[in-house]
């Protein structure tokens, strides 16, 4: 008889290890924590199976020495809960008070009642993000994410390229990538910029296991990630005459790259960027038709309030 097998499928078993997983809300670890705690009860079992005992005295004996499932479940719980990163949400909130604070001083300093409105709407608009991000930081397991980031990522640059064309999408002070649907207009390229920071993020983690590459696979594999990570989306928000979001895209993939230690990656952007930003500032057709906006960018950063 299989006794392994035996432990497994007996009913108190599987009511204790159900009773404990049902207090961890991490669901990523559940498979490791149920394995982990068979592998005790079965040296616990087959310990009293040794001596003699029969098999549901053996398993209901392994069972009683594990403990209290509930006092259990909480205590793995502890363990397995994400710790919140409360100097990264204070950082948040204090860019979001700077940004705030600055449309405001200039509301009072031109006097004009649209610009009012134009902070309340942000304003409001700031609230609603952060209470869909506390939802989802809080109540939902957002690792999970990291098994679609690639399917994240080229969904983002399929709608770009999609939205790019003139056939589809809108122009809206100059900048294709909005989409009509009844009376609301809708920013593909600001959606499109979050799922490539999401994707980024899950990027970088499954990217740990490159660097044990060496030689020619190695380069191949640096050239790929600076062309995924940058280069790309780069390209794309250039050809959506989206150089806020361009900028914005590539100061965060940055804070990330330094995070993963991915300098090489870094530095290969910073240069390959460089050299981009030096070609089209001196090419006089794409600067006539793309000038204006690259200006109102500089502005963006300037002032802090316009996000395009």
């Amino acid at each position: 008889m299989n006794r392994k097998l035996a432990v497994v499928d007996h009913e108190a078993v599987q009511r204790y290890l159900n009773e404990v997983c049902g207090h961890v809300r991490a669901r990523a670890v559940h498979a490791d924590i149920r394995q982990e705690m068979l592998n005790h009860l079965e040296e616990l079992a087959l310990d009293k199976l040794e001596e003699g005992w029969s098999e549901d005295d053996a398993v209901r004996y392994a069972v009683e020495q594990m403990g209290d499932p509930h006092a259990v479940g909480k205590q793995l719980h502890q363990a397995h809960r994400p710790k919140t990163n409360w100097g990264l949400i204070a950082l948040v909130a204090v860019f979001i008070t700077i940004a705030l604070m600055a449309m405001y001083a200039v509301q009072l300093a031109t006097g004009d009642q649209m610009q009012l409105h134009y902070v309340e709407h942000k304003a409001t608009a700031i609230g609603i993000g952060l209470a869909a991000v506390a939802v989802v930081y809080f109540l939902f397991d957002y690792r999970r994410l990291q098994r679609y980031s690639w399917y994240i990522y080229v969904a983002a640059l399929a709608s770009m390229i999609a939205t790019n064309s003139t056939f589809i999408s809108l122009q809206v002070n100059g900048r294709y990538g909005w989409i009509s649907i009844g009376s609301y207009l809708i920013n593909v390229n600001w959606i499109a910029l979050l799922m490539l920071v999401i994707a980024l993020a899950g990027l970088l983690t499954q990217s740990e296991s490159k660097r044990h590459l060496e030689g020619l696979k190695r380069v191949v594999s640096w050239f790929k990630d600076l062309a995924a990570y940058l280069m790309l989306p780069g390209f794309l928000f250039i050809k959506a005459n989206q150089f806020s979001y361009l900028a914005i895209y590539f100061i965060v993939a940055a804070v990330m790259l330094i995070f993963a230690k991915r300098w090489t990656v870094l530095f290969g952007g910073i240069a390959s960027m460089s050299a981009l930003a030096v070609i089209l500032r001196y090419n006089e057709s794409f600067y006539y038709r793309h000038g204006a906006n690259m200006d109102a960018s500089r502005r963006f950063f300037s002032s802090g309030f316009e996000c395009g």
